[in-house]
């Protein structure tokens, strides 16, 4: 039985379509974390990450440039055992991941585990799409017309400043627009 799980287990590990690996924290004599040592990965995280055999590596070993927070996230994992989901971007590689990462087995074995994509396209359309927003808010702005963007249900989502100047039109904190200005008092609900 213990065979049958165990090769189930490596089917699911070498079949996900996520990066995986199991890691080893190495800390400090003042128990910080300092490294930690590639234990395992599967054929995917070799795929996202260009690393072809990192086991028995480091992680600094395999890049001398990674960021300090990398180290904390994962020792905290390790000394908690408080898994955690995250976004972040890797700065010696220019990439950006959604990683799940736990802590395995015993916490006197300092183990843990890492499940992660590579988000880095969805990323770069996410700024694509916010410079896109800004450039067209430039060029409302800019207009003498007054400009205005309605969603599918007639909420008004945006105005231009010639709008505001002209009717007194204003933002609230949570993004509503008032209507008051523009509406004849006989129109307004009490």
């Amino acid at each position: 039985a213990m065979r049958e799980s165990n090769e189930r287990y490596h089917t699911l590990f070498n079949s996900i379509d996520e990066g995986f690996c199991i890691c080893e924290m190495l800390f400090d004599d003042n128990n910080e974390p300092v490294d930690y040592l590639f234990l395992e990965v599967n054929p995917m995280y070799k795929k996202l990450t260009g690393l072809s055999d990192p086991v028995g590596k480091t992680g600094r070993e395999l890049e001398p440039n990674l960021e300090e927070k990398w180290f904390q996230i994962y020792g905290d994992v390790v000394k908690t055992g408080e898994a955690i989901r995250f976004e972040s971007h890797l700065a010696a590689w220019d990439k950006w991941y959604d990683l799940y990462v736990s802590r395995i087995g015993q916490p006197e074995e300092r183990k843990f585990a890492i499940l992660f994509n590579d988000i880095t396209e969805r990323k770069q359309a996410e700024v694509r799409l916010r410079t896109s927003e800004a450039q067209l808010q430039h060029l409302a702005n800019a207009m003498p017309q007054l400009v205005w963007i309605a969603n599918a249900e007639g909420v008004v989502t945006y105005y231009n400043d010639r709008a505001n100047e002209y009717s007194g039109i204003t933002q609230n904190a949570e993004g509503i627009w008032t209507w008051e200005p523009v509406l004849h008092s006989d129109d307004l609900q009490p």
